[in-house]
């Protein structure tokens, strides 16, 4: 069993192209950060865990402001007030046979807004659970198949800083991959969303219209993957 602590400084400069696009003519500001964590796990042949705190203290974080003007269609970029994140992780994966193992991870966030006239309100689209489940079951040598159930809890749409338009809900989407290995061949076969969940992936309030944009994710989709290696 394993033991850490963390504390870690960050800092993300501004994109030529999102400083283009401000709504100031002072260009944005380097977003800066510290992050502290702590935590546990532990590995064996059969078994591996983890269980991991952070906290996470921004300023001017960098977000994108979706908001359509005449001077600005495509919407701008913006620095947000002081933000915080606090939050733990649990995750885990059980081998039950050489063939079969399953696990999950588990995420929660408590990610607000640290002073201004939103101080303590929550950071939009920000989900505070993140729920997900996996099995995996290797049938022969070459082919394997994994499947999981993500749950994404509710957040606030864009632009919602002050919490006023209420939460869009949480969905689950159910995923599977079939992947076929041999030598230096790879192919793999993914549907996402198998059950083809109606659900809205973005949204955006828009504060001086008092009104909302609700943005639809893909439905049922698949993916064809190939890989091969030339040694």
């Amino acid at each position: 069993m394993n033991f850490y602590i963390n504390r870690a400084g960050n800092f993300r400069f501004p994109k030529a192209d999102e400083d283009a696009s401000t709504n100031t003519n002072q260009g944005l500001k380097t977003q800066k950060g510290v992050s502290y964590e702590a935590g546990i796990k532990k590995n064996t042949d059969q078994y591996s865990g983890k269980i991991n705190i952070y906290l996470l203290n921004l300023v001017n974080e960098i977000t994108f402001d979706p908001t359509q003007t005449p001077d600005h269609p495509w919407g701008t970029n913006r620095n947000l007030p002081p933000t915080t994140r606090q939050g733990a992780s649990v995750s885990f994966t059980n081998k039950m046979t050489d063939q079969l193992s399953f696990g999950g991870q588990y995420n929660a966030v408590n990610a607000k807004f640290q002073s201004g006239v939103n101080k303590g309100n929550r950071i939009p689209l920000v989900s505070e659970n993140i729920l997900l489940a996996h099995l995996n079951y290797q049938c022969t040598e070459n082919w394997a198949i994994y499947s999981e159930a993500v749950f994404t809890g509710s957040q606030y749409p864009a632009n919602d800083d002050a919490n006023v338009n209420g939460t869009i809900g949480g969905y689950t989407t159910y995923n599977m991959n079939f992947r076929y290995h041999k030598k230096w061949l790879e192919v793999s076969f993914r549907i996402n969303n198998i059950f083809n969940k109606y659900y809205y992936f973005y949204t955006v309030y828009t504060p001086g219209l008092d009104t909302e944009s609700l943005y639809p994710a893909p439905g049922r989709s698949m993916v064809i993957t190939v890989k091969y290696e030339i040694i």
